[in-house]
C-alpha cells in the first residue's frame, strides 16, 4: 500500500524482503527516507535500525 502511494506521488521506491536486504539497499541507494516493518524475516526492523544507525556512510536517522 505505501509503495503504491509513494510511487503515485512521484517518489522512487525500493522494497526489501527482509532486514538484511534493507541494509544492502540503504548502502546502494542512499535513500532520503526508510520505512521499516518491525516484523521482517532474518532481521527485524529494530535490529535493522540499529545497524543503519551504526553505519557511518548513511545519513543520520530519527527514530
Amino acid at each position: 500500500m505505501m509503495q503504491r502511494i509513494l510511487t503515485d506521488a512521484g517518489y522512487e521506491v525500493y522494497v526489501a524482503g527482509d532486514g538484511k536486504e534493507v541494509l544492502l539497499q540503504a548502502r546502494v541507494h542512499q535513500p532520503d527516507l526508510i520505512l521499516l516493518d518491525a516484523h521482517m524475516p532474518n532481521m527485524d526492523g529494530f535490529e535493522a535500525l540499529r545497524h543503519l544507525k551504526a553505519d557511518p556512510h548513511l545519513l543520520p536517522f530519527m527514530s
